[in-house]
């Protein structure tokens, strides 16, 4: 994957993004957003900027965001739940 961020290791961010989506496959939160990937990817990218760094703690990063225990803002503002 192409990352939209200057980093001197993209295999850092690669490995996250394996981490979380595997994650979230088996735990099928995964279902409940479409575009996971990118959503993902979205919040790997946020958490890189942040300065974290090491691939499990971006991966959590962005799984506790979309389990909606984030303390800096709603993940659901990005892609509303449709009822």
């Amino acid at each position: 994957m192409k990352w939209p961020v200057d980093c001197d290791s993209p295999t850092t961010l690669d490995r996250a993004l394996g981490i979380a989506i595997e994650y979230l496959e088996k735990s099928r939160l995964a279902e409940e957003y479409p575009y996971v990937d990118e959503l993902v990817a979205l919040l790997l990218v946020r958490s890189w900027r942040a300065g974290a760094r090491h691939p499990i703690r971006l991966a959590n990063d962005a799984i506790v965001a979309l389990e909606g225990k984030s303390s800096s803002g709603d993940i659901t503002l990005l892609y509303p739940r449709v009822s």
